[in-house]
C-alpha cells in the first residue's frame, strides 16, 4: 500500500514540475514582446515572431450588442504616423474582418524590432445579407493593444582567425553581423603588418602579429593571427 502510495506521489510531482516548465515556456515566450499597453479583456500569447492576439474576453462582454463579427487592424508607428493610436476612426482605413466565432488572431506578418498598434472593433456587417446595420444600432466598441516586437538578434564572427600573407600583399580581416562603420581595427606591430579603417591588412616585412577588431557596438574583441612572410619564400 506504501509503496502505491509512493509511485501516486511521485506521479503527482511529476505532472506538476511539467506543468510548471510549461507555465515558465509559455511566459518566457510572451517576454519576447513588450507589452506596453493592452485593453482589458484582451490577451498577447506566443514568441515575438507570431504574436497572438485574443479578445473573447472583451466579445463576451460585448455580445449583448449583437455583433456579426470583427474586424482587426495592425499599424507600425509609420502607418499610424499623424493618427490617434487609441481612437478607432484611426484605423478605418484598413483591416481584416473576422466572423463573431473568431476571438484570436495570429500575427504571423510582423517584423522584428517594430513597434505595432491594434484595434479590434465590433462589427454590425452581415456577410450572408451584404446589409449593413450600423444604423440604429449601439456605436461599436473597441479594444486597443500596443507592442513591440524583439529585435532580431545577429550572429557576429571574424571572417578569419588566422591570415598568411606575402610582403606588400593584402587581405581583408572583418567582422559578419556588424555594420563596417561599427567595426575598429588595430594592429599589434604595424612594422609587420598594418590595417586600414576598412581592415584591409597590408604585409610590411617579415613576421608574426594580431589584427584586433573590436565591436564598437559590444566592446567586444576578436583577434586574427597573421603571419607575413618575405617575398620569396615558400
Amino acid at each position: 500500500m506504501r509503496k502505491q502510495l509512493n509511485k501516486v506521489v511521485s506521479v503527482l510531482i511529476a505532472m506538476c514540475m511539467m506543468l510548471s516548465l510549461g507555465v515558465v515556456d509559455a511566459q518566457a515566450a510572451v517576454d519576447k514582446l513588450k507589452i506596453e499597453y493592452v485593453d482589458e479583456g484582451v490577451t498577447i500569447t506566443s514568441d515575438a515572431k507570431c504574436p497572438v492576439i485574443d479578445w473573447s474576453g472583451w466579445a463576451e462582454q460585448e455580445k449583448s450588442k449583437g455583433y456579426y463579427g470583427y474586424k482587426i487592424s495592425v499599424f507600425n508607428e509609420e502607418e499610424m504616423a499623424g493618427y490617434d493610436p487609441y481612437d478607432k476612426k484611426s484605423y478605418f482605413r484598413d483591416g481584416t474582418f473576422l466572423s463573431k466565432d473568431t476571438v484570436s488572431y495570429e500575427m504571423s506578418y510582423l517584423q522584428p524590432g517594430t513597434t505595432y498598434y491594434v484595434c479590434i472593433m465590433g462589427d454590425y456587417y452581415d456577410y450572408s445579407e451584404c446589409v449593413d446595420y450600423s444604423a440604429g444600432k449601439p456605436e461599436a466598441g473597441a479594444v486597443f493593444a500596443k507592442f513591440t516586437t524583439a529585435a532580431e538578434k545577429k550572429t557576429v564572427k571574424l571572417n578569419k582567425s588566422k591570415a598568411t600573407l606575402k610582403v606588400g600583399k593584402k587581405t581583408t580581416v572583418k567582422l559578419s553581423g556588424v555594420d563596417l562603420s561599427k567595426q575598429s581595427f588595430k594592429s599589434s606591430n604595424t612594422k609587420v603588418a598594418k590595417v586600414s579603417k576598412k581592415g584591409v591588412v597590408t604585409g610590411v616585412k617579415a613576421g608574426k602579429c594580431n589584427i584586433v577588431v573590436t565591436d564598437k557596438n559590444t566592446k567586444k574583441k576578436y583577434i586574427c593571427k597573421v603571419t607575413v612572410q618575405n617575398r620569396n619564400e615558400k
